[in-house]
């Protein structure tokens, strides 16, 4: 499954679980020098707000583990 969405993390740590299409939730941690991480089921790209290749304005925050 390919997704075009990238989501803005805003910590270190994100989870994703596919949204509507659905996969196991997996816990992902961002890159340290490009601060973006891709989802190994689902291809959606998480990037932090620092990150240079964020340019959406309509973003959707990402669940962190504070959100638990």
């Amino acid at each position: 499954m390919q997704s075009d969405a990238m989501i803005l993390a805003k910590s270190k740590r994100v989870a994703c679980d596919g949204g509507v299409a659905g996969h196991p939730r997996v816990w992902l941690t961002l890159d340290g020098d490009t601060k973006q991480v891709v989802c190994p089921y689902c291809s959606r790209l998480y990037a932090s707000d620092e990150a240079e290749v964020w340019q959406q304005t309509d973003a959707t925050p990402a669940p962190t583990e504070s959100d638990e």
